[in-house]
């Protein structure tokens, strides 16, 4: 799995093995305006990457930032997501591994934002809702009911500080959170905790008269499954809501406003705390073969409780100039969607590829190990670039578990059996020590060179293979439908396109890359791997005649020409087009 987080102007990747070992692997420096283009070429880089060494990409959790979603946009090829509930379509929640065409089977990858920074986000919706029509959320449900923070959440704290034992895990920092204060896991977990829930549970229940009905009213393994409980416990105050409400019309005692907002807010709640307290963010909760299905099925109902929701909000579009406010908005509603659906399938992968793995954590839906990293690194200073390598590379043998249960803000999410690794241990794992590889590649190289036609040094080969750019032009001219209104871009290409078209070298392309590129390295790192990307290494530096070295320099000219053609397609799209980026158009052609 692979996990994705900024920091400043650095981009950090972690990988985490299916034994739950991890270890930090690449990081990107930045200026501070990443865009999706640029996170797709650093995430196809890191694939291409572990591919080399043979490591097998399975899953990618990101963070739920804007940028994230236009990379997962752009992944699977800007198709909407539609209304339903449950993302039916694979292709919407996984990805074609581009650096796997070797291979005839496509293989997939998952992708799901971390399920920390969804709980947050619920929260702070939650939090923003009130009755004031000016604030960003003023929420309605679907029952045409205004509920609040201060109706549910608010008010169930001040009952709880009335009695001489507090029974819920409320306290001033989760009902009242400062801007560091949300950032703590376990007080935005509080609001929708079991002794948080169940004081609400008994209050409404003493307000409306069912209280009885709700004690221990199922069988042993219903009241165990508190899940199962808070449903059938909310359907007995809901049914006896309605039965009060056909009947206090002739009365006088209605049912007031306050109890049909707490009771709007006991449901967002109960919805809130089955997916992130009782499974997502639960220490104790794993995925296996056996129930894989049935917590699905669990996570469909929840998602089907916001589908309603949203529906019923959208209804109102056309009579509320702020009907957006009467529902969590649509890209965390989004976000939710694609974190569940993309963690599931990357479970199945696990499950069916990996023989040895019996369960798979649900806490594997999140960063929080990375966030503790990058706390240590603002910790020691040490988050620009001037200082982030040195004190990665330091921070990196550190047992990622101190770290975590001393850091208040991530410690609930915290995976205890998780195990960070150094780069030692990554060297171990591949079948030669470095020394090694590089020696073993060195002299192939050195083979290589002494090869009778490396000899000459006063070849003039072009860089780009004119008649394949324009096969390439007339079959990408058909996309130009669109063009940018600024001829900068326009400028740019020609200039581009003139240098490129131009430039000659004076060597054959093999040794024209090892002297110019970062190819050998690649070479060392793959070599002794077993992966197919060894294989090719070891065959391409082992070239031995002339015809060979023709058609690799034939093949390298038409690449040139195919980007430089996927370039110039970039530059006659519009700027929201997903075809003004690069690597975008790169990963469409593989």
């Amino acid at each position: 799995e692979g996990v994705i987080k900024s920091i400043g102007s650095n981009s950090q990747f972690r990988f985490r093995s299916t034994k739950n070992k991890t270890t930090n692997v690449e990081f990107f420096f930045n200026d501070g305006s990443l865009t999706g283009n640029e996170l797709l070429y650093q995430l196809f880089h890191v694939l291409s990457m572990c591919n080399m060494v043979n490591v097998n990409v399975l899953g990618v959790c990101l963070d739920a930032g804007g940028n994230n979603s236009r990379l997962l946009s752009l992944l699977r090829h800007e198709k909407k997501l539609g209304n339903d509930s449950w993302l039916h379509d694979e292709s919407l929640f996984t990805f074609r591994d581009p650096t796997a065409c070797h291979i005839k089977k496509e293989r997939r990858i998952a992708n799901f934002h971390c399920s920390t920074h969804n709980q947050k986000a619920h929260r702070n919706a939650f939090l923003l809702s009130s009755d004031d029509p000016k604030t960003s959320r003023f929420f309605l449900s679907a029952d045409g009911v205004r509920f609040t923070w201060k109706d549910g959440v608010v008010e169930t704290f001040l009952r709880d500080r009335l009695t001489w034992k507090p029974s819920t895990t409320l306290n001033k920092n989760s009902t009242y959170p400062n801007a560091w204060n949300k950032m703590c896991v376990s007080y935005s977990l509080s609001p929708f905790t079991e002794r948080t829930l169940n004081e609400q549970f008994t209050h409404l229940g003493t307000q409306l008269g069912c209280l009885d009905k709700m004690l221990w009213n199922g069988t042993l393994e219903e009241d165990k499954d508190l899940g199962r409980m808070y449903c059938r416990r909310l359907k007995i105050l809901k049914e006896t809501l309605s039965n009060k409400s056909s009947i206090d019309c002739q009365t006088t005692l209605p049912v007031s406003d306050l109890t049909r907002s707490q009771l709007a807010c006991l449901e967002y709640s109960v919805v809130i705390a089955r997916i992130f307290n009782l499974r997502f963010m639960n220490k104790t909760q794993n995925i296996t073969l056996n129930n894989i299905d049935e917590l699905e099925a669990e996570m469909k109902v929840c998602l089907k409780y916001f589908e309603t929701w949203r529906e019923s909000t959208l209804k109102r579009k056309n009579l509320d100039k702020d009907w957006e406010k009467g529902c969590v908005s649509g890209q965390t509603f989004n976000n939710l969607r694609i974190q569940i659906a993309g963690f599931f399938q990357y479970a199945r992968y696990i499950l069916n590829e990996d023989n040895s793995v019996d369960f798979v954590p649900f806490l594997y839906s999140n960063q929080s190990s990375l966030e503790s990293h990058f706390s240590q690194m603002r910790a020691k200073g040490a988050d620009t670039p001037q200082k982030y390598i040195a004190a990665a590379v330091c921070n990196n043998s550190i047992d990622v578990k101190k770290g975590l249960t001393s850091n208040k803000c991530y410690n609930e999410a915290a995976d205890e059996n998780e195990q960070q690794v150094p780069f030692v241990a990554m060297e171990k794992s591949l079948e030669t020590k470095i020394i090694q590889r590089q020696k073993g590649i060195a002299d192939m190289i050195v083979a290589l060179k002494s090869r009778d036609f490396n000899k000459c040094n006063n070849l003039n080969l072009k860089v780009m293979d004119g008649k394949s750019y324009c096969l390439y032009l007339l079959e990408n001219k058909k996309y130009e439908k669109t063009t940018r209104d600024d001829e900068k871009y326009v400028k740019a290409f020609q200039l581009v396109f003139n240098k490129i078209n131009c430039k000659k070298i004076h060597t054959n392309f093999l040794v024209y890359l090892l002297a110019n590129t970062n190819i050998e390295d690649c070479a060392v790192a793959a070599h002794g791997s077993g992966s197919p990307s060894a294989s090719w290494f070891q065959r391409v530096l082992s070239i031995d005649n002339l015809q060979d070295i023709q058609l690799f320099n034939t093949a390298c000219q038409r690449i040139v020409a195919n980007i430089l053609v996927l370039f110039r397609r970039t530059c006659f799209v519009s700027e929201r087009n997903k075809f003004s980026s690069l690597w975008y158009l790169v990963f469409d052609a593989i």
